[in-house]
């Protein structure tokens, strides 16, 4: 059974991942996707977890496994649940900046609508099926 896990960033497809990072994606089955060496690259330069959601579509963010539906442990605030997203917010911010990422025009991979470019856009709260 798969159960949900909560992220703070972007959805994006994974051209626009490899554009971001500047590696080069290849073309499975007329899929673009990284390699498994550019994926080991990623995870080696960066906090920044790229997650597979569903449709191509994939989010480019941070986990917050506080968020992770757990019966057994003690409930928490909504404060709590605010200020543990926030900070995943400003790491996403921090970690985008250290690693100079050109974000002046970026696509957002949207599941059911129209893709959209954004300048610099804010992440968001993603909530999606692990796989």
């Amino acid at each position: 059974m798969s159960d949900a896990a909560m992220y703070v960033g972007i959805t994006v497809y994974p051209e626009e991942v490899c554009r971001l990072f500047g590696v080069e994606a290849k073309c499975d089955f007329g899929v673009f996707r990284p390699t498994a060496a550019v994926a080991a690259e990623l995870a080696a330069r960066t906090s920044l977890l790229v997650r597979f959601v569903d449709k191509g579509v994939h989010v480019l963010g941070l986990e917050v496994p506080e968020m992770q539906r757990n019966y057994w442990a003690p409930a928490r605030s909504v404060d709590e649940c605010v200020a543990l997203i926030q900070l995943r917010k400003f790491e996403w911010l921090r970690e985008v900046a250290r690693l100079k990422l050109d974000m002046r025009s970026v696509t957002l991979a949207h599941m059911e609508d129209k893709d959209e470019v954004v300048a610099n856009p804010e992440p968001t709260l993603i909530i999606a099926m692990r796989q």
